[in-house]
């Protein structure tokens, strides 16, 4: 039993390598009701930043509409901003809500989640709205983790063999 614990803690150092800088993906939906010609907005998004870098967001998908334009990864921007997040869809391509294009507007600022858009023909309105975190769903590596964490308990646990014990008298 020995043999076989040196040597898979020896096999286990032999396969070990350094820890890598993990990547953490967090993935939001988000509701809002707000003045103007369209009060109920809904869509998610999901961004990605390294553990060894909080504030360098990277966004990796959104699902989200205003007037049959599809927002995505091309035309929708994430940053960090001094109150919070902002998450910015502008169809015109510059920092602003422009009157009369669609865009759209999700900031967070002093807690509040504010969103703010504009479409053709109606300058911009604003609300309030619903962020919540969308359920995680762990990765297989993690899965497997614990899986042989699992394992290894075990094993730990099982009852030993019986053995027999002998004593002899000189």
């Amino acid at each position: 039993m020995n043999k076989f614990l040196y040597i898979s803690c020896a096999l286990s150092a032999l396969f070990a390598v350094p820890a890598q800088a993990a990547t953490i993906i967090e993935s939001y939906n988000f509701s809002a009701i707000t003045t103007g010609p369209i009060t109920n907005h809904s869509g998610s998004f999901s961004f990605s930043y390294e553990d060894t870098d909080p504030f360098n967001l990277t966004l990796r998908s959104i699902d989200f509409s205003l007037n049959d334009f599809a927002f995505d990864t091309s035309n929708t921007g994430l940053e960090l901003l001094r109150s919070g997040p902002l998450l910015a869809g502008l169809e015109n391509g510059t920092r602003v809500v422009t009157h009369g294009t669609n865009d759209f507007w999700l900031v967070r600022q002093s807690g509040v989640w504010n969103f703010v858009y504009s479409v053709p023909g109606f300058g911009a309105a604003q609300g309030t709205a619903q962020v919540e975190l969308a359920s995680a769903i762990p990765e297989p590596t993690t899965w497997a983790m614990m899986l042989l964490g699992f394992g290894a308990i075990g094993f730990a646990m099982r009852k030993p063999g019986r053995r027999k014990v002998s004593a002899s008298y000189a």
